[in-house]
């Protein structure tokens, strides 16, 4: 399992990824349509919530991204930058649940698996060198 927990940070970017492109390509086109009379009806106020979901999207995107290439490349090849860069996903989905509480049913999950992965495979990045003998 240790050698495999670099699959469990290709699949949160992965689900992240899915995030992202529903902000940017699903939100908006379904905002384009006239279902927002129960919120709004000032055109302003509908493109700046579309403008907030094209941004956030654009964020996750990247963050996407920095969490799939990460995975695949210095985290999968035991490289110790790549083990320290990815406690950023528990730590980022700590800082959403503290903000938005509602999500912690599901951020909690995805936390403890994070953090799982990152402390099981963490022998294969700080292993201990045999000392010399000094006689």
């Amino acid at each position: 399992m240790k050698e495999k927990s670099w699959i469990v940070f290709l699949t949160l970017g992965i689900l992240i990824l899915g995030f992202s492109l529903n902000s940017l390509i699903n939100i908006p086109l379904f905002m384009a349509d006239d279902h927002w009379d129960w919120l709004t009806g000032d055109g302003e106020v509908i493109e700046y919530i579309r403008f907030y979901f094209l941004v956030q999207g654009a964020w996750q995107l990247g963050f996407a991204l920095l969490v799939i290439i990460t995975a695949v490349t210095g985290y999968r090849q035991g490289q110790q930058w790549a083990w320290y860069a990815l406690w950023v996903v528990p730590l980022l989905l700590i800082g959403l649940s503290a903000i938005m509480f509602w999500l912690l049913p599901v951020t909690v999950v995805l936390i403890v698996v994070a953090v799982g992965a990152l402390l099981v495979s963490r022998p294969i990045f700080f292993q201990q060198q045999a000392q010399p003998v000094v006689k």
